[in-house]
This record gives structure tokens, C-alpha cells and sequence, in this order.
């Protein structure tokens, strides 16, 4: 008995050996592939799994409801009311322009500085309209679409007439950051019809965004709708991305997706870095 004992303490030593190794493995190749802890988001790569606990709306926009309520409505509304009515349907695409001066989709959790310029497109299947906001890390909301007062450098009209690409600000310009660094969270709502409510509660959320609030962590509320197996059949004219990675990049910006509820949202969130 004492021999089998022993070659049974041996044999789950080494079992816990094993384990040791393979843990501090997957930590070395997880490293690799860009893991960070940023707050309460884990960044992987170019994809970002919050901190919160659950999928509730409120409860992931609980501490900006304590800072700004008219940030929090304008989000909670959006991500959770019904219009009982058709679904609008799209391709979406944020882009950034690269070293070598393509434009590349941006991937949750990249960062920008200064130095980057970005632009927003997007292709309806139908006539829709759309409200598109960005928020920086103080809270400040610039509403970038439609054409408002509130914002100078606003641009374009609803109802967007279908199969065309429609660019922020333009085909041929671009956005680029200011110097308030941190997380800043690009948000796009689609609906087929005009939504009132949603323009009363961002042009409060706009005229409310000089009480400067911290947002220091991913929302990741993510997007509400569908992304199917159906894409836009019209290219978008602007250089596009290298050659090696054309066809995968270019066929997740022709990606067509499906509200949900009379409403489609789709959130990016980037970290602004210094230089």
C-alpha cells in the first residue's frame, strides 16, 4: 500500500505540474495577442469583454446615470425601447486611415491619437434615417448626423435615400480627435422612420455635455440587431485596405445588419491616447 501511495502522490504531482505549465502558457500566447486590463474592461486583441456582471442596460449605464441623466436616457432609450415597426437594415463601417494611407475598419478597444483620421459610412437597403453622436471620456457629445445646430461640424440629411454609401463627414475628409484623452464611444441608430424622442433626448444630452463626467471604462453595450449572411453589392469609393487582407476586411464592411424592434445600433469604442 505505501509504494501505491506513493506513486499516486507522485502521479498527481505531476498532473499539477502540468497544469502549472499550460496555465502560464496561455498567459504568454494571451499577452501576444494584445491582453490588457484597462479598468473594468479586458482587452483582447481588438475586442473588449466588460466588466459588468450581467446584460442589463441600466445596470452597465448605472454610473453615468449618476453623472449625466441626459447621456444615460438618450443610450437607454435606444438600446431598449420598441417601435413596432419594420426593421432597418445596413452596412456599417467606421474607418481609420493607416500608416499607409488606407482606410481599415476600427476594431473595438485600437487606439487613436491626435494623428488619426476617421470617417463613418454606411449603405441603407431602404430609406432610414439616422442619429449618430460620438461621446468622449468627459461626457462632451458631439452629434455628428444629421445636420444640427449644436454641432459645427455636423453633416447630411434624413431620411438617407438607400444603396448608396453616405460618408462622415465626407468622401473625401475626415474627423480627428482633440486632446482630451481617455475612452470615447462612437454610437449609430437606424430607424425607418423619424424618431423624435431620440433627437429631443441627444440635443439635451448635447446642450447638458459641458457638466464634465469620467467615463473611464468600455460601455460595450455592443450593437442591437443582426448581422446576417447578405451584403451590399456596391464597393465604397475610397482607398481601401491592403491587398493581402482585402477580401476578409471588405466583406465585413458590406456586412448587412438587421435591427431589431424598429431599431438598429451600432456602438464602437476606442481609447484616445496621447502621442
Amino acid at each position: 500500500m505505501k509504494n501505491l501511495n506513493e506513486y499516486k502522490f507522485y502521479f498527481f504531482r505531476v498532473l499539477l505540474i502540468f497544469a502549472i505549465i499550460t496555465l502560464l502558457l496561455c498567459i504568454k500566447t494571451n499577452n501576444k495577442n494584445g491582453v490588457s486590463i484597462d479598468g473594468n474592461v479586458i482587452v483582447y486583441g481588438n475586442s473588449a469583454i466588460s466588466g459588468f456582471g450581467d446584460n442589463d442596460i441600466s445596470t452597465r449605464l448605472n454610473d453615468i446615470k449618476t453623472q449625466n441623466k441626459y447621456i444615460y436616457d438618450t443610450l437607454e432609450i435606444a438600446y431598449s425601447t420598441t417601435l413596432d415597426k419594420e426593421n432597418p437594415s445596413a452596412a456599417i463601417s467606421i474607418l481609420v486611415k493607416s500608416k499607409t494611407n488606407r482606410w481599415e475598419p476600427l476594431q473595438n478597444g485600437q487606439t487613436l491619437s491626435i494623428d488619426d483620421n476617421y470617417k463613418i459610412m454606411f449603405n441603407t437597403e431602404s430609406s432610414a434615417y439616422f442619429y449618430i453622436f460620438q461621446i468622449d471620456s468627459n461626457g462632451k457629445i458631439d452629434w455628428l448626423f444629421p445636420i444640427n445646430r449644436l454641432t459645427s461640424f455636423s453633416v447630411g440629411k434624413n431620411p438617407v435615400s438607400p444603396n448608396i454609401w453616405t460618408y462622415i463627414p465626407g468622401q473625401y475628409s475626415a474627423f480627428h480627435l482633440d486632446n482630451n484623452w481617455g475612452v470615447e464611444h462612437i454610437f449609430i441608430i437606424g430607424t425607418k422612420f423619424r424618431w423624435h424622442e431620440i433627437e429631443e433626448l441627444i440635443e439635451k444630452a448635447c446642450k447638458n455635455s459641458n457638466k464634465k463626467i469620467s467615463i473611464n471604462k468600455a460601455l460595450n453595450l455592443k450593437m442591437r440587431g443582426i448581422a446576417g449572411i447578405r451584403y451590399v453589392e456596391s464597393l465604397p469609393d475610397i482607398p481601401m485596405i491592403e491587398k493581402k487582407d482585402y477580401k476578409s476586411k471588405l466583406k465585413d464592411i458590406r456586412q448587412i445588419i438587421t435591427g431589431k424592434q424598429g431599431i438598429l445600433v451600432y456602438e464602437r469604442w476606442f481609447l484616445h491616447v496621447s502621442l
